[in-house]
């Protein structure tokens, strides 16, 4: 995420982007980009390498729930293990985004939810636009 000389804010992927349609079920065919981006933004199994299945879709969710957390509360922290730690950011959210950001931040990719589920839930909560 970039912020040009005229504030607009800017998503850029250095070339790096793989286009992935949610309804792929392997993804056999695309491979993790170890070392690329900010490696504490890069979900656990990126830096894992081929040790465990690489699903971008879900790798895609740590990082953006990453990002809304940073944003949220202004902070960034790390583990002791070079993890994104998220206490900080929880103590700001309310109770109906704190455990979004549980299940966004879930070590077990097959845990987190969809990038629809995410973004229905940062941008609706109770009928009213939110974030």
């Amino acid at each position: 995420v970039m912020i040009t000389d005229w504030n607009h804010v800017k998503l850029i992927d250095f070339g790096y982007a793989v286009i992935c349609d949610p309804s792929m079920t392997s993804f056999d065919n695309v491979m993790p980009l170890m070392g690329m981006g900010t490696p504490v933004y890069s979900a656990p199994e990126i830096r894992m390498g081929k040790l465990c299945r690489y699903n971008p879709l879900s790798a895609d969710v740590y990082s953006v729930t990453v990002t809304a957390c940073v944003l949220l509360s202004g902070d960034f922290d790390t583990t002791e293990n070079g993890h994104y730690n998220p206490n900080d950011a929880l103590d700001f959210a309310p109770m109906w985004l704190h455990s979004l950001m549980i299940e966004g931040l879930s070590h077990i990719p097959a845990c987190r939810p969809s990038m629809s589920r995410l973004f229905s839930r940062f941008v609706y909560h109770n009928g009213k636009r939110t974030m």
